[in-house]
C-alpha cells in the first residue's frame, strides 16, 4: 500500500494538478467496468440464456403458470418483464412499463463510460497544455537557464498527462463497446418475449389473454425500447396528428365495438384497417352507414369504399368548405347579399382553376356559361371541387348564377339586370391567377406521390349528385379557432388574417414539400427501403390512436373540441333532416376521418339509432415479402419501425392507464 502511494505521489508530481482528477476517472471507471462485466456475465451466461428461452416458449403456448415458477426468485431483465407479461397481459402499457423497469438496470453507467471515453484524452491534453506553458516560462524568467535540456524533461513530464489520458480512454473504449452490444441484445431479447406474449394472446380459436384483445379487435403494436442506449443519437420525429382515440389495456365489449381504425400484424408487415360500422333507425328502417376513412391509402382501398358507397341514396361527406361554396341563404336583405357575393367570390376561383382542368395537348373548350356546365368541365380533374360548385348554383334568392370567362353574376332578389339595394346586381370578376389552383394536389397529394399510396380526392369521385359537403366552412372553423384562443390558423379569409401560425401552406407546406422531395430522392439512392420504412411507420402511426391522441392534446382540449366535436354537429344535424324529410333516404352514409367516428357513433346512438355488424376495410398494406424483401432484411426494418414508434411514443410522455383499470375511449 505505502508503494502504491508513492507512485501515486510521483504521477502527480510530473502530471501536475491535472493529473489528480485524471486518476480519479480511471478509479471511477474500473469500478464502472467490473459491475457491469459481473451484471452482464450474470445475464447473459449459458444458463440466463437458457432460461430466457424456456420463458420465451412458456409465453409463447400461453403457460402463465411454467412462466411465473420460471422466474420466481429471478430479479433479472428477462425475468421481471417476463413475470409481469404472465401477469398482466402484453398490452402496450402493460409492455412500457415493464422495459421501462428494467432499463435502468440494462443501460447503467453507459452514459458515465461513453463520457469517460471523451474527457479523458481531453484532460490529458489540457494538462499537456499547461505543463508547455510552465516549461516556456522557464525561457522567459528573469532567471539564466544554464542547462537546456531542463525545458525538454519539462515538455516531456507535460506530456505525461496526454499519454495516461489516452490510456483511460483506450481501456474503457473496449469494455463500452462490449456492453453496448450486450444492452442492444438485451432489448432485442425483450421484444421477443413481448412478441411472444402478444402472439400466444391472439392465437386463433382462443380467448384473448389478460389485458389483451383478440385479433379483430387487436390495435397495438409489439414493443421496442423507447429509448437508444447510450451514446445514441435522437431522433427527430415529425408526428402526424389525426382525431382518433385509442387504449392500452383490454376495453369492454361495448368500449371495443367503438374501434374504427386498427393496425393488424402479418408475418410479414403491417395492415391498416377503418371501419364502416352499420346504424338503423328502428322508426323508418332508414340504414345509416359511419365509414371511417384515410385520407392517403392503397388504390384498391378506394375502390372498395367507392363500391360500399355507391349503394346509398345520399352522402354526407367531411370537407371543410372554401368560403362561399355550398347553398346559399340569409336571414336579412344584407346577409342575402353577402352569402351571395361570398359564392360568387368562390364560382370565380372555380372559374379560373378551369384551364388547369384541360387535358395537355387539348384546345381550350368555349368557356361555360352555367354553374352547372363549369361543374361538368371540373369533374374530370377535380370531382370534390366539381361537386361545390354544382351546389352553389344559386344565390340567395333562388336565382342561377350566370359565369363568363370573365365574370360571375347574381341578378339579385328581382332576378332582372340593374335594380337598386337588395335587387341590384352582384357581379365578381374572375381573378387572371388560379385563385385555387392545386387545392386537390396539395400537400397529402404530394405525401401519398411521395409514399407510393393513392390520394383520396384523386380516387373517390364526390361529384355524384347524391354526395353532399357537410362540414363547417374554413372561415367559420377559423373564427372558432380564434374565439377559443387555439394560436393556429387554417388559413381561412376572416378580416385579421387568422390568430396565429398557419397550420396548412407558407413556410410550413413549403417545408413539408421540400422533405417530401427529399423522401422521393432518398428512396432511389436506397432501393426503395425509405419508403418501404416510411409507409410501415405510417401505419403504426394510424394504427395506434393512443399516440395520435397524444399528438392532438399537445394541440390543446379546445383544439380537439372544434375540430372533432363541433365539425361532427354539421353531419348530424344534416342527417336529422334526412331522417325528418319525405321520402326519408333507404341509406345514408356519413364519410369522415377514423379520428371523427366514436363522437359520431355516441350522437348517433343518442338518435336512437340502433349500431349492427361493422365491415373492416384494408386502407394500406405493406407486405414486405410480396415486394421481394428478404427475411432478415424484413425482419431488421419492421423491428426498427416499431422502435421509432415508440421513441415517439416515450417523447410524446403519454401516461399509461392505471393497471386493472379499463382505458375511457379518451385515453
Amino acid at each position: 500500500m505505502p508503494a502504491l502511494f508513492d507512485s501515486l505521489s510521483i504521477l502527480i508530481e510530473r502530471g501536475g494538478i491535472i493529473m489528480v482528477p485524471l486518476l480519479a476517472l480511471s478509479i471511477a471507471a474500473l469500478a464502472m467496468i467490473v459491475e457491469r462485466s459481473l451484471f452482464w456475465w450474470i445475464a447473459h451466461r449459458a444458463t440466463a440464456v437458457r432460461r430466457a428461452e424456456h420463458l420465451l416458449e412458456a409465453l409463447r403456448v400461453r403457460n402463465r403458470t411454467r412462466a411465473l415458477a420460471l422466474t420466481e426468485g429471478d430479479e433479472g431483465p428477462y425475468a421481471v418483464v417476463a413475470r409481469r407479461l404472465a401477469e398482466r397481459g402484453a398490452g402496450d402499457a402493460v409492455a412500457l412499463a415493464a422495459v421501462d423497469a428494467v432499463r435502468p438496470r440494462i443501460e447503467r453507467f453507459m452514459t458515465a463510460l461513453s463520457t469517460t471515453i471523451t474527457a479523458a484524452p481531453l484532460l490529458g491534453i489540457l494538462g499537456t497544455v499547461i505543463g508547455i506553458i510552465r516549461s516556456f516560462e522557464l525561457l522567459g524568467g528573469h532567471t539564466s537557464l544554464t542547462d537546456p535540456r531542463a525545458v525538454a524533461a519539462g515538455i516531456a513530464e507535460a506530456l505525461l498527462t496526454t499519454a495516461f489520458g489516452l490510456i483511460i480512454a483506450l481501456l474503457t473504449l473496449f469494455p463500452y463497446m462490449l456492453f453496448r452490444g450486450h444492452v442492444q441484445r438485451a432489448f432485442l431479447r425483450l421484444e421477443s418475449l413481448i412478441a411472444a406474449a402478444r402472439e400466444a394472446s391472439t392465437s386463433p380459436g382462443e380467448p384473448p389473454a389478460v389485458a389483451e384483445r383478440g385479433p379483430a379487435e387487436r390495435t397495438s403494436g409489439a414493443l421496442a425500447p423507447p429509448g437508444a442506449h447510450a451514446g445514441r443519437v435522437p431522433v427527430a420525429v415529425l408526428a402526424i396528428i389525426a382525431g382518433a382515440v385509442a387504449a392500452s389495456t383490454a376495453l369492454p365489449e361495448a368500449q371495443a365495438s367503438e374501434r374504427s381504425i386498427r393496425r393488424q400484424r402479418t408475418a410479414d408487415g403491417l395492415v391498416l384497417e377503418t371501419a364502416v360500422r352499420r346504424f338503423v333507425d328502428p322508426v323508418r328502417g332508414t340504414e345509416v352507414l359511419l365509414a371511417g376513412v384515410t385520407h392517403i391509402g392503397d388504390a384498391a382501398y378506394y375502390a372498395a369504399l367507392g363500391d360500399l358507397l355507391g349503394t346509398c341514396d345520399v352522402v354526407l361527406f367531411e370537407l371543410v368548405r372554401p368560403a362561399g361554396a355550398g347553398a346559399v341563404a340569409g336571414a336579412t336583405p344584407q346577409a342575402r347579399r353577402d352569402a351571395t357575393r361570398a359564392a360568387a367570390m368562390f364560382l370565380a376561383d372555380a372559374m379560373a382553376v378551369l384551364p388547369a382542368a384541360v387535358a395537355d395537348g387539348e384546345a381550350q373548350a368555349t368557356p361555360p356559361t352555367s354553374v352547372a356546365g363549369l361543374a361538368e368541365r371540373l369533374r374530370a380533374t377535380d370531382s370534390i371541387l366539381a361537386n361545390l360548385v354544382a351546389a352553389t348554383a344559386m344565390d340567395a334568392w333562388g336565382h342561377p348564377f350566370t359565369v363568363s370567362a370573365d365574370a360571375v353574376r347574381s341578378l339579385g332578389a328581382d332576378g332582372a339586370e340593374g335594380g337598386e339595394g337588395e335587387a341590384a346586381d352582384i357581379i365578381v370578376d374572375v381573378p387572371p391567377a388560379t385563385g385555387m389552383a392545386g387545392r386537390a394536389g396539395g400537400l397529402q397529394a404530394s405525401l401519398a406521390q411521395a409514399l407510393g399510396l393513392a390520394f383520396q380526392l384523386h380516387e373517390i369521385d364526390y361529384a355524384s349528385p347524391s354526395w353532399r359537403a357537410s362540414d363547417l366552412t374554413i372561415d367559420d372553423l377559423d373564427a372558432r379557432l380564434r374565439a377559443r384562443g387555439v394560436p393556429i390558423s387554417l388559413g381561412g379569409g376572416g378580416a385579421d388574417g387568422g390568430g396565429g401560425p398557419a397550420l396548412f401552406g407558407g413556410v410550413t407546406e413549403t417545408i413539408a414539400r421540400l422533405m417530401l422531395t427529399m423522401i422521393e430522392r432518398g428512396d432511389r439512392m436506397s432501393g426503395g427501403t425509405l419508403r418501404r420504412s416510411l409507409r410501415l411507420l405510417l401505419v403504426e402511426l394510424l394504427g395506434d390512436p393512443a399516440t395520435l391522441e397524444g399528438g392532438l392534446a399537445q394541440l390543446g382540449e379546445d383544439f380537439h373540441a372544434i375540430i372533432i366535436e363541433e365539425r361532427n354537429e354539421v353531419p348530424v344535424r344534416d342527417l336529422q333532416a334526412l331522417l325528418a324529410g319525405d321520402p326519408v333516404p333507404g341509406r345514408i352514409a356519413l364519410v369522415y376521418g377514423a379520428g371523427h367516428l366514436p363522437d359520431l357513433a355516441a350522437r348517433l346512438a343518442a338518435l336512437g339509432l340502433e349500431e349492427g355488424a361493422s365491415t373492416w376495410l384494408s386502407a394500406i398494406t405493406v407486405d414486405l415479402a410480396a415486394e421481394g424483401v428478404p427475411a432478415a432484411e424484413r425482419l431488421r426494418l419492421l423491428q426498427a419501425v416499431r422502435r421509432m414508434h415508440m421513441m415517439m411514443r416515450s417523447q410524446m410522455q403519454m401516461p399509461a392507464p392505471a393497471p386493472g383499470r379499463p382505458a375511457s375511449p379518451r385515453e
